[in-house]
C-alpha cells in the first residue's frame, strides 16, 4: 500500500503517512488490525507511593503541631512551683509559644510539601506560597506581640518588594527563555539598588538615624553580577564560551 500524496510505501496497518502526514484511505482495502509493538502503559505506582509519603508528611506535621500545642499548655512555669508540669492546675493552661512553633510548621509545610501535592510543581506558584507564606507569618507574629512599629515600615515592604521580584524574574525566565540572562541582569541590578534602601530603611525603623556603612560593599557586588549578565546577553560569542567552559 503506498500513500496517495507522496507515493511512499506504507506498512500494513498503517493509517498515516509518516512522510507528509496524509491519511491511509482505500474504499476497497482495509488496513490490517495489526497489535501494536509496544504493550500498554502500565498503571504508574508512582503516584500511589507519592500521595503515601506526602500523606504520611502530612500526619507527622498534623502531629508535631498537636504536640507542641499540648506541650505548651502543660509547660507553665509559675513562681516558686517544684515542678513547671502543672497537670492539677486546668485553670492554668495557656498558650504562651505554641502558636509561634505551630505558625513555623506550617509555614515550612506550605513552602516544602504543598507544592508536591501538584502534578507538576510550578515555580511562579512555588514563589508566591513562600512570601505568602512568609508575610502571613510575619503578620501573625506581630498581631500577637503589638510588633506594628516593625512590621508596616519595614517587614511588610521588605518581603513584598522581594517577593514581588522575584516571582516575575521567574515567570519572564520561565515564559520567555530568551530574555533569561536580561531578566536576571535587571534583577541583580534591582537588588543592588535594594540593598542600599535595606540598610537605609534599618536604620530609619530601628534607630532613627540614616546611615550608610555595609550596603555599598554588597551593591557592589550585585552590580558586577548584573554587568556580566548583560555582557553575556550582548554577545551570544561570550555565552557560547560560558557554556563549554561550565557545561551549562
Amino acid at each position: 500500500m503506498y500513500c496517495i500524496n507522496c507515493g511512499v510505501e506504507l506498512s500494513p496497518g498503517q493509517t498515516i503517512c509518516p512522510i507528509c502526514e496524509t491519511r491511509v484511505y482505500h474504499p476497497d482495502i482495509k488496513p490490517e488490525k495489526i497489535p501494536p509493538k509496544f504493550p500498554p502503559k502500565p498503571l504508574r505506582t508512582e503516584i500511589t507511593i507519592k500521595h503515601g509519603v506526602l500523606t504520611l508528611i502530612s500526619g507527622i506535621t498534623l502531629f508535631s503541631a498537636l504536640f507542641f500545642l499540648f506541650l505548651d499548655l502543660l509547660l507553665i512555669g509559675q513562681k516558686d512551683a517544684e515542678t513547671i508540669i502543672q497537670w492539677w492546675a486546668p485553670l492554668n493552661y495557656h498558650i504562651e509559644w505554641g502558636h509561634f512553633v505551630i505558625g513555623a510548621i506550617l509555614v515550612l509545610y506550605a513552602i516544602f510539601i504543598v507544592p508536591f501535592w501538584f502534578k507538576r510543581i510550578y515555580p511562579v506558584l512555588v514563589a508566591s506560597m513562600v512570601f505568602a507564606s512568609g508575610v502571613l507569618y510575619l503578620l501573625f507574629i506581630a498581631w500577637q506581640t503589638s510588633g506594628w512599629w516593625w512590621f508596616l515600615p519595614f517587614a511588610l515592604p521588605t518581603v513584598a518588594f522581594l517577593g514581588v521580584l522575584t516571582v516575575i524574574a521567574i515567570a519572564i525566565c520561565e515564559f520567555l527563555p530568551n530574555l533569561r540572562l536580561v531578566c536576571l541582569g535587571f534583577t541583580f541590578l534591582l537588588v543592588s539598588a535594594f540593598v542600599v534602601g535595606l540598610e537605609l530603611l534599618i536604620d530609619f525603623v530601628f534607630t532613627g538615624g540614616i546611615s550608610i556603612i555595609w550596603s555599598p560593599f554588597v551593591a557592589i557586588l550585585f552590580l558586577v553580577v548584573s554587568i556580566l549578565l548583560f555582557t553575556c546577553a550582548i554577545f551570544p560569542e561570550l555565552r557560547a564560551s560560558l557554556k563549554k567552559i561550565f557545561f551549562l
